[in-house]
């Protein structure tokens, strides 16, 4: 059966990219700001904690809700927000997140109680995921394939700067201000981000064409690939372990040890430095594994 005009074209921007006439690297730059203010925004408070438990007056059971109410609401938002990317467009969707994010970060550098940080927060959380949700579906569109892995990779590194990032920056912020400056410290990024966007990103809506695969559809087709699998599961672990580390250390440090919140953010530096060796390591092991035994048996 010969295919449609439609079908060619889809094909041909999957391949080619489609950047409406816009800068692919300026439309890579403009998503990799959102992208490293929401990771940022992640790991920022944790070293803060210890000292928004004594101004705020609350147990340690109440003000882990501060960082965790992120991230489940990042979580539970990023499904339906990907699907309305789909629909709707990405892009729009994008500058969504962005303004949400913005307005909850003001929200929670006005809050003057735990209650109405924790609400500032889902917001926050909420915003992050109308932007994460489409970030790597707007690169994808917007570069060739043969370039795709190059555009990929620069975001997975932003991802990863603004998670080292956050503990650094929150402890020297809050040394020398209020704990309210790690949140307001996103307002002029964000607005910067948004107004940026405007320029840069291509505003267009999706072309009718096929019926979009439904969140059930594609949560089968995706775990029945069992590398998909079991990396999902191995990822679920780890960050288990660095979330309940990242969480109980700044209160050991500062409480226990009786560090200030500069010096705390900067012993989170240990795992992000000693990860480039253990994968050095890991590739080392591998192709001294894959000499001694049967490739079979390896």
């Amino acid at each position: 059966m010969e295919k449609t005009a439609g079908q060619l074209r889809r094909e041909h921007i999957a391949l080619e990219g489609d950047t409406h006439g816009k800068n692919k690297w300026a439309i890579l730059f403009t998503v990799l700001i959102m992208t490293f203010m929401s990771c940022l925004d992640s790991t920022v408070v944790t070293v803060a904690l210890p000292v928004m438990q004594k101004e705020l007056g609350v147990g340690l059971d109440h003000i882990q809700l501060v960082s965790s109410v992120y991230l489940l609401a990042t979580c539970v938002a990023m499904l339906p927000f990907g699907r309305l990317g789909d629909v709707r467009g990405k892009v729009g969707v994008f500058q969504l997140g962005v303004i949400v994010f913005t307005a909850g970060s003001l929200l929670c550098g006005l809050s003057s109680s735990l209650e109405v940080l924790i609400l500032a927060r889902i917001v926050q959380g909420v915003g992050c995921a109308a932007a994460m949700a489409n970030n790597m579906g707007i690169i994808t569109e917007s570069f060739p394939a043969r370039e795709r892995g190059r555009a990929m990779g620069i975001l997975a590194t932003f991802v990863a700067l603004g998670m080292m990032c956050g503990p650094v920056l929150g402890g020297i912020l809050v040394a020398s201000f209020p704990w309210e400056s790690i949140f307001l410290i996103n307002l002029p990024i964000g607005v910067i981000s948004f107004i940026v966007g405007l320029y840069t990103l291509p505003h267009v809506k999706p072309e009718a064409g096929e019926r979009p695969m439904s969140l059930i559809e594609a949560a089968c087709r995706c775990f029945a690939n069992s590398a998909f699998t079991i990396n999902l599961a191995c990822m679920l672990i780890v960050f288990v372990g660095i979330g309940a580390s990242e969480f109980i250390l700044p209160f050991y440090f500062q409480d226990a040890h009786g560090f200030g919140s500069d010096i705390s953010g900067l012993l989170f530096l240990a795992l992000p430095m000693v990860m480039p060796l253990s994968a050095r390591f890991r590739v080392r092991f591998r192709t001294v594994l894959a000499a001694r035994v049967p490739r079979r048996s390896a």
